[in-house]
């Protein structure tokens, strides 16, 4: 089994000269200024404090070493007294090069940090970097863009770290094909910016990431450190994007998102049946049907709190359960009959916004930050604010024996007050979702953020799954995770299936009704507007490559769609344990949301084991059949494919070189249909 990338080929080269240490060349890129890879501007570091610019050539060397894996480097800048350690660490089997700064403050005065970033240099050349835009239903969409003259910038916005783009970055050199893929771990608001810089007569490249500078203002007292955010560096090769994808996947999944060790339940979540409108009587109909096709918990999402009747936004954070709708004071009673069913009980609550009015906000004031959405958010690095969020969360999970909860984030809070980028908000927030899930083992928490809004791996990391977008539209979802794959790894990635039954009446042109697909109904994006007709097994096969779940009107489906469901619920348990644990293989290219064309195929496998499940989508296609080349498998083996809809494709024997050399044939008779098959060796 081997690499799609042979990281060898792209080596990464330090050297100690004339008392300094110097980057030569970095993913087989060479660095530097001029051709002794003497680094010309920035260098490892670039400072702006209340004394002034530092940069690279201001810093006395006074440590270091340098090994075939490991680079480490400690500066000092005798003016201010500050010191600077850059460490590297090699992973082999990922080619990825993780790097940690610190900045110390060793002088007797505090120091006022006004910039603080990583920053790499590169030679001129001819550029191209490619980045994710990210927006509500349009998470991780990427575009490649000449970096000719000037500057490209790329940030997260107002404390969302996957609004407006994602933590993610590829740079290419025009001419040799090589590059880089940057991968920032934020803690806060983050940045990364493309220079050209004007040296002479040439316009070498400045490659800047880390903490958001442009409102910080971050005071360092006398002996403190401040961790900046860690950079994943890895070679690209010559190849497309998604080529090292599943070796990033390998790194993460062993060093920053380690797979759940609880099975993650198949949970029936009530937003598309009526939204915020909820009814005892038609839920309990909902119960009866999840229960019915599989699903283990059943959530309530937001309209089941506040006083009054006003809108779900309008009262959210009174996490006081509603007297006067809803469940009228008795939601206890009803999460009782949903453990009597069997399943476990789940709500949705979002302790990061707070609308005007609220209780809390009356009583306390002070404990709040207005944001530029109107509302507000607590501020969190306030001991008292940390104490009532965690308390407020504990409640609910204890009152309502809560086998699930999902902690949405659906306001961009601004700038931050404090001057910090949001860093130390941040560091309050991670340390209460680790406090949770330490007080809470049995608990799912699953992240949201208006879908994927705050997709970062250091959020990530603190959740089980996180919601991937708010869009349930079968296309949509899946150029959404084709994005979001070369960054996250698929199992962290949760995804709804949302039919409602369609009358059964309408043919299907080429087919007799007996054998037309199972339809349903699909919301068009967020909302019902737009709603489309779609195979239920697409749609079921888009949301397996992640955590699937199931959302909408239940009650009224057929029995065949209610059959298909059962299956694929069973399917999804059968194999949870091992999609939670994937690298995943883009077999075609990341597409972008408007495309409704083409084939799709992604091949999910965890490292070092053999057997993986292929999911192949036909969408407006009018090609029937395709073959996809597999990757990562044994040529003198040979596979089973077994189709997740055996009695209708027979399983096929094939061998491994077969399968990366000559591809998988896969035939699908019309446009937006799905399969997937499991594939082992014999």
């Amino acid at each position: 089994m081997t690499n799609a990338v042979d990281f060898t080929n792209y080596p990464t080269r330090f050297t100690h000269a004339d008392g300094k240490v110097y980057l030569q060349e970095l993913a087989g890129m060479p660095c530097g200024g001029d051709d002794k890879g003497m680094n010309f501007g920035c260098g490892f570091i670039h400072l702006t404090t209340n004394l002034g610019q530092s940069c690279w050539f201001d810093f006395e060397l006074e440590d270091h070493s340098i090994t075939r894996d490991r680079m480490n480097v400690v500066m000092r800048h005798a003016p201010t007294k500050l010191h600077v350690e850059s460490t590297w660490t090699h992973d082999a089997p990922s080619g990825v090069w993780s790097r940690k700064d610190t900045v110390r403050n060793d002088s007797d005065k505090p120091i006022t940090l006004f910039r603080c970033l990583s920053s790499l240099d590169f030679p001129a050349a001819r550029y191209e970097a490619y980045s994710q835009s990210s927006f509500w239903c349009n998470e991780n969409q990427g575009k490649w863009r000449e970096l000719s003259h000037g500057s490209l910038v790329l940030a997260g916005e107002n404390g969302r770290t996957t609004q407006g783009g994602t933590p993610y970055a590829c740079l290419r050199d025009l001419d040799t094909r090589r590059g880089l893929a940057m991968h920032v771990i934020p803690q806060g608001n983050w940045v990364i910016k493309f220079t050209r810089k004007t040296s002479a007569n040439s316009q070498p490249l400045v490659v800047e990431a880390g903490l958001a500078d442009g409102d910080l203002r971050l005071t360092l007292a006398p002996g403190e450190t401040l961790e900046l955010p860690e950079i994943l560096l890895q070679p690209l090769g010559e190849g497309p994007v998604e080529q090292v994808a599943p070796a990033m996947h390998s790194y993460l999944l062993r060093n920053h998102l380690p797979p759940d060790e609880r099975d993650i339940p198949f949970v029936y979540n009530t937003w598309f049946d009526q939204f915020d409108h909820l009814d005892v009587e038609r839920l309990r109909r909902q119960l009866a049907a999840a229960k019915d096709v599989g699903c283990e918990v059943f959530m309530i999402d937001a309209g089941w709190y506040g006083h009054g009747d006003k809108d779900w936004g309008q009262v959210t954070g009174d996490w006081s359960e509603a007297t006067t709708r809803s469940f009228y004071g008795k939601m206890s009673d009803f999460a009782e009959e949903v453990r009597a069913a069997g399943l476990g009980f789940g709500i949705w609550m979002e302790p990061e916004r707070f609308a005007d009015g609220v209780p809390i906000l009356r009583e306390h004031p002070e404990w709040f930050i207005k944001s530029i959405a109107g509302q507000h958010f607590p501020n969190l690095e306030t001991p008292d604010v940390y104490a009532y969020t965690l308390g407020e969360i504990s409640r609910l999970v204890e009152t309502y024996k809560l086998a699930w909860m999902k902690i949405d984030f659906n306001h961009p809070v601004g700038p931050d007050p404090t001057g910090k980028e949001s860093r130390g908000y941040y560091e309050a927030w991670y340390r209460m979702l680790d406090a949770l899930r330490e007080k809470f083992p049995r608990t799912i928490f699953e992240g949201c953020a208006s879908g994927g809004l705050r997709t970062d791996i250091n959020t990530v990391a603190r959740f089980p799954l996180h919601f991937q977008s708010d869009s349930i539209e079968p296309i949509d979802m899946l150029r959404i995770s084709e994005g979001a794959m070369l960054r996250l790894t698929p199992g962290k990635l949760g995804k709804w299936i949302g039919p409602r039954d369609i009358v059964k009446t309408a043919p299907e042109y080429g087919q007799a009704s007996n054998s037309k697909p199972t339809n349903v109904l699909v919301a068009g994006g967020a909302l019902w507007t737009g709603a489309r007709v779609w195979d239920v097994r697409f749609v079921a096969a888009v949301a397996l490559c992640g955590v699937p779940g199931v959302t909408g009107d239940l009650s009224n489906l057929t029995p065949e769609t209610r059959d298909a469901l059962r299956e694929i619920a069973a399917f999804y348990k059968t194999h949870r344990r091992f999609i939670v644990r994937c690298s995943g293989y883009l077999l075609t290219p990341p597409r972008p949301i408007e495309d409704r064309a083409s084939w799709s195929a992604v091949q999910l496998q965890p490292p070092d084991e053999e057997q993986s499940l292929l999911l192949a989508y036909r969408l407006q296609d009018l090609r029937g059949d395709m073959r996809f080349r597999l990757r990562n498998l044994q040529s003198d083996r040979t596979y089973l494919a077994v189709s997740w809809t055996p009695t209708v494709t027979p399983p096929r024997e094939i061998t491994g070189k077969e399968l990366m050399e000559r591809g998988f044939h896969v035939t699908l008779p019309g446009v937006n249909r799905a399969e997937i098959f499991v594939i082992q060796p014999i």
